[in-house]
């Protein structure tokens, strides 16, 4: 490639895309859970309305009530929903840190750690997405 082909090559460089730093501490482990990989962030996306009406419930309802399960969520039960937060946490938390498992979140992570948690990670999507929303009139 000569000289000036080079010149016409556009870079463009995504490594200073990145996410701000943001670390939780579970167990005495310090976990960066700043990227949520695409494949779970496409996730995330397709079930997005469940999951705050899923926040919206626990504010209203409180977690005690919630327990039963008995409450519909888009047509499906609060355990769903739940299911689905956890699968996409076990998969940003092991993206973070391959020592983490399923297993080890399950002996490791209370209920509650796991519902802050799960707000936390979510934090992110729920700003970049409620913006969006509002720049785009939707």
């Amino acid at each position: 490639m000569s000289e000036e082909e080079k010149k016409d090559i556009e870079i463009i460089d995504l490594d200073v895309i990145k996410p701000k730093p943001r670390q939780v501490k579970i167990q005495g482990k310090t976990i960066d859970i700043s990227l949520i990989p695409f494949d779970v962030t496409l996730e995330i996306a397709e079930h997005f309305d469940t999951f705050v009406k899923l926040g919206k419930a626990f504010g209203e309802k409180g977690a005690d009530k919630l327990k039963s399960g008995n409450i519909d969520i888009d047509g499906g039960s609060i355990k769903d929903a739940l299911q689905l937060l956890h699968k996409c946490t076990i998969q940003i938390l092991t993206n973070a840190d391959p020592e983490i498992t399923e297993e080890w979140v399950r002996k490791n992570i209370s209920s509650e750690q796991m519902l802050v948690l799960i707000k936390k990670m979510l934090e992110p999507l729920i700003k970049q997405w409620g913006t969006q929303k509002k720049t785009s009139g939707a």
